[in-house]
């Protein structure tokens, strides 16, 4: 049986094939269905559509990139699940290159990162990013405290296909009965805070947004750029639509 192009076994989690496409340890488990609504809601269409589609195995292999940097592949490789205050510990945030995944910062503590994204250098020509590792309410930041409700995503963690890019996290595919949550969860969680790792093939919009990794961050300014200045004289507004005339 196959989804989205990959093999799953009885359980709906994809297989060894999968994982190896993806460049991630084997004893990993991604569900299906997270995977499938997170195409749904990457690919819907719209003016701002950003992806054609979405190579799962390339996202998932992102994500693990991310999480092997930050809290370390001996961490990961020690135990197959982590509770919760062990999540807590973990680095909280980091800044990283948006083509390569390569991560150059690693903020400790809830505090630092807060105070890491408050110095940030947004408009930077070395295509770095800041994000926090998962996602952490505006209240817990606020008050530094770290990230446990890690499957949230200010939708309750469900899926929303008409507005912002919230897919369905499926939390209980990757909870165990003891409460503690599984390596493939921690990555279904760090795609859920970091838009930048899912990967695939981008629309125009995708491209002028960053998307494209194979496009640097010269080439995304200046098609934003290009866009803006199109979009001034191109764009013909009629009440409530916006008909975009860029071919």
């Amino acid at each position: 049986n196959k989804v989205l192009g990959y093999e799953v076994d009885k359980d709906g989690y994809f297989t060894s094939e999968f994982n190896k496409a993806a460049g991630i340890p084997e004893d990993i488990k991604i569900h299906s269905s997270t995977m499938e609504s997170l195409v749904r809601v990457w690919t819907k269409k719209g003016l701002d559509s950003t992806f054609e589609s979405i190579d799962i195995a390339k996202t998932i292999g992102n994500a693990y990139k991310i999480l092997s940097q930050v809290v370390g592949e001996d961490v990961l490789n020690s135990k197959d699940s982590f509770t919760l205050d062990e999540i807590a510990k973990f680095p909280q945030g980091y800044e990283y290159n948006r083509q390569s995944m390569e991560v150059t910062k690693i903020y400790n503590s809830a505090q630092d990162f807060l105070n890491g994204e408050m110095n940030f250098d947004y408009d930077n020509k070395t295509d770095t990013k800041i994000e926090s590792l998962f996602f952490n309410s505006y209240e817990n930041t606020m008050k530094a405290k770290p990230a446990i409700d890690i499957f949230n995503n200010n939708n309750g963690g469900k899926e929303n296909v008409i507005t912002g890019v919230f897919f369905d996290t499926t939390s209980s595919k990757y909870r165990n009965p003891d409460g503690t949550i599984t390596k493939g969860g921690l990555l279904v969680a760090i795609v859920n805070q970091n838009l930048y790792t899912v990967e695939g093939e981008t629309t125009r919009w995708g491209k002028r947004t960053g998307f494209d990794k194979s496009m640097s961050e010269e080439e995304v300014r200046k098609a934003m750029n290009s866009f803006n200045l199109k979009l001034s004289d191109e764009v013909v507004v009629q009440g409530a639509e916006i008909n975009d005339i860029d071919t």
